[in-house]
């Protein structure tokens, strides 16, 4: 069995069909969208298929606190990565909700990544009675990723945590 590109006609593959006739090729790994090959077996006539690849992505989301009062500006951050490699995707559109316990959607905005896979966000807590777990949703390409935080009326105490760097290139950072 040879398979080629539809488009170039160069060989992609090339294999031997099993007792049933049936041939498992690997086909060159590429990026997410649709390719359209042709494949023959001796003297049979071509066959063309598709194969349609969707990218697989690691997402990365953080905030500035874990926990906000009513009103409040929270300050996300989203990082978009490719599968297997974890490259940083540009221009990939992300949908962002603040969700509360209750998985309903207060505030939303869709952002497109920059040239790091980054996203930056910045949106308002609720006002009024909305204390208690609520969430950061990221949705990139129908995959829901999530942040927990807490709406909390007053204050409330959180881990600080202090970094030394005494010597090498982040030693300023701690001064």
């Amino acid at each position: 069995v040879v398979v080629r590109d539809r488009d170039t006609g160069a060989e992609v593959a090339r294999g031997k069909t099993g007792d049933h006739g049936q041939a498992r090729l690997e086909l060159p790994a590429a990026d997410e969208g649709s390719a359209v090959y042709v494949a023959r077996a001796g003297s049979a006539p071509p066959v063309p298929f598709t194969i349609v690849r969707r990218a697989r992505y690691d997402v990365a989301i953080s905030s500035d606190r874990t926990a906000y009062q009513p009103g409040e500006r929270a300050l996300f951050k989203v990082l978009v990565r490719r599968l297997p490699d974890l490259m940083p995707v540009a221009q990939q559109r992300v949908q962002l909700s603040l969700v509360d316990k209750n998985d309903r959607e207060h505030e939303s905005s869709t952002e497109d990544t920059d040239a790091f896979g980054l996203v930056h966000s910045k949106m308002t807590v609720p006002s009024g009675s909305c204390q208690g777990d609520w969430r950061l949703r990221a949705e990139v390409r129908r995959l829901r990723h999530e942040l927990p935080f807490r709406i909390a009326d007053r204050e409330t105490s959180e881990l600080q945590l202090a970094a030394s760097f005494p010597s090498g290139p982040f030693a300023r950072w701690g001064q």
